[in-house]
């Protein structure tokens, strides 16, 4: 991913109420990114994260705990969880075994997970393991192309995320989509993603700005958050596989601050090493708030 440093550094400003200071970060990471550290020693990990400088984490299932036992292991490692991307325990059970899986079984089982048939079970799944998390937010994660290649599937996934954020609503909890590159591609307004913002119910589908995606798509999030202010809740972030100094996730947290989110996750899908990666972006991630 090659985003030049100056196109995000001056956008905090474009956000910025006059009077009013925005919301303090606090360390916190996408738990996708250290999952086979997780797998391995799931409380070992958590509380490295903890001595690491992260204060809360967004879970993506429960790496085979139930949650309360999850949950449980969070608290002995001080960390709190205010967000999850939903993972019904059947469609985990087959992501941790994806290699094994027969080609397109992840991808139907997704999209049965996500679908008329089966949004209420996964949506419900997930509050229920939000109440035992203590979590406040349920991400809606990923679209598949099918689920926006066309004006039928675009309205269809409208009225889908609309459901889930009435569930959520309805149970106390927030709902949000988060963004690919993919809803993004295309020119600014007539996007997949422009699309699904002005048909679904702002009140009901918040969003979770994924940064990295959003410049990979030619997108600048900050200008996304400034056209939907106070629809952003959540942000993901990252810095670079390469060390630059942490200047990237440096100048995307600031973005995310200025843009009123209320947590700013460090996230990546693939690391060599990523206790090595996300040990250093703790350090900027404190520095930087």
């Amino acid at each position: 991913m090659k985003v030049a440093r100056r196109a995000v550094c001056a956008l905090p400003l474009l956000l910025l109420p006059a009077a009013r200071r925005p919301p303090r970060l606090r360390p916190a990471i996408q738990l996708f990114a250290v999952r086979r550290e997780l797998a391995a020693d799931a409380a070992g990990t958590l509380r490295r994260l903890a001595r690491l400088g992260y204060r809360s984490v967004e879970t993506v299932g429960t790496f085979g705990h139930r949650p309360a036992a999850f949950r449980q292991l969070l608290d002995d490692a001080g960390l709190k969880s205010p967000a999850q991307h939903i993972m019904p325990e059947k469609l985990g059970a087959m992501f941790a075994r994806a290699a094994t899986l027969p080609d397109g079984a992840l991808r139907r089982a997704w999209l049965e997970a996500f679908g008329p048939d089966g949004i209420d079970a996964s949506i419900r799944e997930a509050i229920a393991q939000a109440r035992e998390l203590g979590q406040r937010h349920v991400v809606w994660q990923m679209l598949w192309p099918e689920q926006i290649d066309d004006d039928s599937a675009i309205a269809r996934t409208c009225g889908l995320l609309n459901r889930a954020g009435t569930l959520c609503a309805e149970a106390g909890f927030s709902f949000a989509l988060h963004n690919q590159a993919a809803e993004l591609a295309g020119p600014a307004g007539a996007t997949a993603w422009d699309r699904i913002m002005a048909a679904t119910d702002a009140r009901l589908v918040r969003t979770e700005i994924d940064f990295a995606a959003a410049y990979r798509a030619g997108r600048n999030p900050v200008a996304m958050m400034r056209e939907m202010p106070g629809r952003a809740a959540l942000a993901h972030v990252r810095g670079t596989p390469v060390d630059d100094g942490g200047a990237m996730l440096h100048d995307m947290l600031h973005a995310a601050r200025a843009g009123d989110v209320e947590h700013a996750f460090i996230d990546y899908e693939r690391l060599d090493d990523p206790m090595k990666i996300v040990a250093r972006d703790a350090a900027v991630y404190r520095r930087a708030i």
